[in-house]
């Protein structure tokens, strides 16, 4: 029992491995103003893959993408986190609907307001799900922390 519960683990850890090289994911803060920041996750996707848009149609099967900062008393949110990038839709005839999906490169946008202009971390989480037309790897989770201010 403990020797499959061993190859199941080498198993998964070999698939997020796997998921990781298909994505690189970059994190830069650029200043707006004294007290607004913007973090962008530039994600770059190999050729033949793509990841799923974090809005998705109702019915859908995929794992959308999903970015969470960790609140701070020195900082809020700033509206949602947008996408820059050529969104396409991939048709599912199986389910008659389409999804949200990006290939090559998507920049992910959140724009943060500190509450007084001091220096700190900004720490979360990006998770996505990376796939081609005929297969996915199980989602992944990447943690990141950036300095702004």
């Amino acid at each position: 029992m403990k020797r499959s519960v061993l190859i199941l683990l080498i198993l998964c850890l070999a698939y997020m491995v796997r998921a990781q090289e298909k994505v690189s994911l970059e994190y830069k803060v650029t200043r707006e103003s004294e007290k607004v920041f913007a973090l962008h996750i530039i994600a770059t996707i190999s050729p033949g893959w793509h990841i799923y848009a974090q809005i998705q149609p109702s019915g859908g099967i995929s794992i959308p993408t999903k970015i969470t900062i960790s609140q701070s008393p020195l900082f809020v949110l700033s509206g949602k986190t947008r996408e820059v990038g050529t969104p396409k839709k991939q048709k599912v005839e199986l389910l008659h609907l389409e999804q949200n999906i990006y290939e090559g490169t998507v920049d992910f946008i959140q724009k943060v307001q500190l509450k007084v202009p001091v220096k700190t971390q900004l720490k979360g989480a990006i998770i996505y799900q990376v796939c081609t037309d005929e297969q996915c790897l199980p989602p992944v989770t990447t943690n990141f922390e950036v300095a702004i201010g």
